[in-house]
């Protein structure tokens, strides 16, 4: 899709989605999907809560190689709680499958451990 917009942050807490929704809000007519990976020691619905502001859909994750990361179960019921349509990922493969059945920008964020698992799989960890 030549007109999507793909961006990789490492916000993961209530600040940096606040942060983070500022700056993709400044796309306007953008239609904006989450990829969202959380360990337990976040808050998966406070950062949520925020983003619902310039989302409604959510790919849900579980960090690979990461043994306190929450299900993409789990994050997937908070998301609904939210409002938001949620589909739940194997992995990252299965994550990009799904994002390139739709149209939609992608936003991938919730933790550096899923950022770094991103660029790993890209070859592109910076140096």
């Amino acid at each position: 899709h030549n007109n999507r917009t793909i961006i990789l942050d490492g916000a993961h807490n209530p600040l940096g989605a606040t942060a983070l929704k500022n700056q993709l809000k400044k796309h306007t007519n953008v239609k904006w999907l989450l990829l969202f990976g959380s360990l337990r020691a976040k808050n998966p619905a406070s950062f949520l809560k925020i983003m619902k502001n310039v989302s409604n859909r959510i790919i849900a994750i579980q960090i690979p190689n990461q043994k306190d990361a929450i299900s993409a179960k789990e994050i997937t019921k908070v998301a609904k709680e939210f409002g938001f349509q949620s589909n739940e990922a194997d992995s990252i493969e299965d994550a990009f499958y799904m994002i390139n059945q739709t149209d939609l920008s992608v936003c991938i964020c919730g933790s550096l451990y899923l950022a770094g698992e991103i660029l790993k799989l890209n070859n592109t960890i910076p140096k």
